[in-house]
């Protein structure tokens, strides 16, 4: 014990000047020459080992509170660590700080860190003091700014909990979903490049990309929900798109547990039971909104939801700042249907026989045809006030998948199964299960690329076992 007391006697004695001083690592400090004989004067209390000097800037020229002296009336007060005391000063009377009047009194100029500060220290008045300019931040330092900032931005009373527990500092979120920026990386250009080299045949999709990121990443904040309508046959990439979208704005995708999953046919099932339905459904996305506003709500099979379920959530896509205390101004509904899937058949063959091209077509060709079908159609969307307010901002036509875009489906396929180079039989074999359906001047597939990945798999089990667990092997 006494050496250990001895080495701490040492170390307060030679720290100033030693390459391993902590302050030393914040701020630039000055070597002292080992050869001097001039005796090494012991550091003051406003020296390097001071915590408080670490934030704030100290002097070492007045060694007036290193006398001995100073040192028994001094050592017990506080206030002592960072100012020069008498040596009978008497009982130190602290600050009402724990009294409201203390942080909220508007004459009282200091920010919120200084007062702090003075509940440990005497200060002259309540005159704010002017900052004192470093040429040198540090990373510690600027960490203490941040945080400073934030608490000056802020009176104590108005700091929300929830924003501290999502932090990226707390040690919570280094391990589960915070409601921050890691979470939510937000990443547009990654959606940009999932749609144009994973998305076959569906031209217009793209147009969700400036949409998706106008509202999330905006400077401005959005002034609603962003409402978003998928129509089309099964198979075109409704539910892969989604996929994509969830993939793209959360660091855990589809898994996240901001991003939720709703069925028609799965949890909308009995009609008689709508109220009950419309209730919980209300309470689930304000129960989840009020954790964080960024979420993301994909109601698939929309047009198999019982008629006037989704008026119950026409207050939280509609142009309000909050809804019974919640904000949904953030959030992102995405309804998935095959709802007008006929019309749009219809529509892209009237295109075709007027002599225009797929790549040409666009979206405001088809959204009337979609929006009187969906509107007038039993289901989700019957005479739905969603649509009657207008509420829906894109309506996405999927176009149904022809030839070209099914050989795509499968190439992709094998190649997601390690096999680069399948041969033209096989590729035909694919292609033989495949379904058909004629219009005037459209041949497309009935099911898309839906039952694709299924076909390929028996394929590649049947002919290419050794190949892929060769592949497979080498990739690790």
């Amino acid at each position: 014990m006494y050496i250990k007391l001895f080495l701490v006697v040492i170390l307060f004695e030679y720290s100033s000047c030693w390459n391993y001083n902590p302050y030393c690592l914040i701020n630039e400090c000055k070597e002292e020459s080992s050869k001097t004989d001039t005796p090494k004067s012991k550091p003051t209390i406003l020296s390097r080992l001071n915590p408080y000097c670490l934030i704030y800037e100290c002097s070492d020229s007045d060694n007036t509170l290193s006398t001995e002296e100073n040192k028994e009336s001094d050592s017990w007060d506080p206030s002592c660590w960072y100012k020069d005391c008498p040596k009978n000063p008497g009982v130190y009377e602290l600050p009402k700080f724990w009294t409201r009047n203390y942080w909220n009194n508007e004459e009282d100029t200091r920010t919120w860190d200084e007062k702090v500060a003075c509940i440990f220290k005497k200060c002259p008045g309540v005159v704010k003091e002017p900052e004192v300019e470093t040429e040198k931040k540090s990373y510690i330092r600027g960490m203490f700014n941040s945080v400073k900032s934030y608490l000056n931005a802020a009176k104590p009373q108005e700091i929300i909990i929830n924003d501290i527990f999502t932090s990226e500092l707390n040690p919570y979120c280094w391990v589960t979903e915070c409601c921050n920026e890691d979470t939510l990386p937000g990443n547009i250009e990654k959606l940009s490049d999932l749609i144009h080299k994973r998305l076959y045949g569906q031209h217009l999709v793209s147009t969700l990309v400036d949409a998706i990121g106008s509202h999330w990443n905006s400077k401005h904040p959005p002034r609603k929900a962003l409402v978003l309508s998928f129509h089309g046959p099964v198979g075109t990439g409704k539910n892969y798109v989604s996929g994509m979208i969830a993939d793209s704005l959360f660091k855990l995708g589809v898994k996240s547990k901001y991003v939720h999953h709703f069925s028609g046919r799965l949890h909308f099932t009995i009609e008689g039971n709508s109220d009950s339905y419309k209730e919980n459904l209300y309470s689930w996305l304000k129960g989840n909104v009020t954790s964080c506003s960024k979420q993301l709500f994909i109601f698939d099979e929309a047009d198999h939801m019982p008629d006037k379920v989704l008026n119950s959530i026409l207050p939280m896509l509609d142009y309000r700042e909050k809804v019974d205390g919640a904000d949904y101004r953030n959030a992102i509904f995405i309804f998935l249907s095959n709802a007008g899937s006929e019309l749009i058949l219809e529509k892209l063959d009237h295109l075709y026989q007027n002599n225009k091209t797929r790549e040409e077509v666009e979206v405001a060709d088809f959204e009337r045809e979609i929006v009187m079908g969906i509107f007038n159609q039993k289901g989700g969307f019957y005479h739905s006030d969603t649509i009657s307010h207008n509420l829906i901002d894109h309506y996405i036509p999927f176009l149904p998948m022809e030839h070209q875009h099914i050989l795509e489906c499968v190439m992709d396929q094998f190649k997601e199964r390690h096999v680069d180079e399948p041969s033209e039989e096989h590729i035909l074999e694919v292609l033989n299960t495949i379904s058909w359906g004629e219009a005037t001047k459209l041949k497309y597939a009935k099911s898309g690329c839906k039952t694709v990945g299924s076909r390929v798999s028996f394929i590649c089990e049947k002919y290419y076992k050794t190949v892929s667990e060769t592949k497979e092997k080498s990739d690790l």
